[in-house]
């Protein structure tokens, strides 16, 4: 195989963006959109009048390689659990299901399956967690590190919690940049403006002796997302909304600021899948990784309602 046939699975907002991305790449050719909703296969075949409009995935499932699923949140397990018995590579947006319980359904599939399956963690690809000197200095010792991800309310995701729309970001990110799980965690919500949670805020431990905060509100003035780490080396301030870091030196005294180059991360995480695909790689980011965020998520959700 030198090329992957592939569809795109929804047709909303994030569905429009990867389908992009699916059509500008070398590696991927997009054979098929699927949307449920009829009224907008005339727009979408007007942007691309090479691929196939449907509105039934299970109707494409031996013409495709591999699917990327950009539906609803409540949507994913059927939709993952068909692709797996299929024998189709996935990538799958955040959060890969609902539930732990989901989770472990799937995992039984998987067990035998050599199909590529990767999860879009987006966060994980900003440059600046690639300069190995600012993670082992911040990320690696007993840190405060305090996450920020707030924006004004958008209308959109409605039918999750702002836990599985926003806060598992950066749940995926602590773990990924710490290298660990948190042993124990104390979370507190607020219902505002939709029948699911609105504002979180949530304190974790673990077990190296770091402690972190999270606050995340899709109902805020503006928006920000921001990482901060305190450590005795220093403090650390990513705005990754303007890819600007900062950085205190404890022993000199001193504050030096920089931006790092944007990174398109849906098309690199399209093109890590693909090359995943067509070399045999293991995914970049699994289904263990989209498993331990879905665990988190549950946690903070539990510790929320009690």
């Amino acid at each position: 195989m030198d090329c992957v046939n592939v569809a795109v699975i929804g047709y909303g907002h994030l569905g429009k963006w990867h389908a992009e991305k699916a059509e500008s790449l070398k590696d991927s050719n997009l054979k098929f959109i699927v949307e449920q909703n009829t009224e907008v296969h005339n727009e979408i075949k007007e942007k691309y009048p090479h691929t196939k409009i449907v509105s039934d995935y299970k109707d494409i499932l031996r013409e495709i390689d591999a699917a990327i699923v950009v539906t609803p949140t409540m949507s994913h397990f059927s939709i993952v659990r068909d692709l797996i018995e299929a024998g189709i590579h996935i990538f799958c947006e955040k959060p890969l299901v609902s539930t732990v319980a989901e989770c472990a359904q799937l995992k039984k599939l998987i067990s035998d399956n050599s199909k590529i399956l990767q999860v879009g963690h987006s966060e994980r690809f900003h440059k600046v967690w690639y300069q190995k000197e600012i993670v082992e200095r911040f990320f690696r010792h007993h840190e405060f590190i305090k996450i920020k991800r707030v924006a004004a309310f958008k209308g959109r995701a409605t039918d999750v919690d702002v836990v599985q729309d926003l806060m598992i970001h950066d749940l995926d990110l602590l773990m990924f940049l710490t290298g660990e799980k948190p042993s124990s965690m104390r979370a507190y919500g607020k219902k505002l403006i939709t029948k699911n949670w609105d504002f979180v805020s949530a304190e974790l431990d673990f077990e190296s002796g770091k402690h972190a905060q999270l606050t995340v509100s899709r109902i805020h003035t503006e928006e920000v997302r921001m990482v901060e780490v305190i450590n005795k080396t220093g403090c650390l301030k990513v705005d990754l909304m303007n890819r600007v870091v900062s950085i205190f030196d404890s022993e000199s005294k001193k504050i030096e600021s920089f931006e790092y180059d944007k990174t398109d991360h849906l098309l690199e995480e399209q093109k890590q899948f693909y090359r995943s695909i067509l070399e045999g790689k293991e995914s970049v980011i699994g289904f263990d990784d989209g498993e331990k965020a879905v665990a988190l998520v549950e946690n903070v959700l539990n510790s929320i309602e009690s």
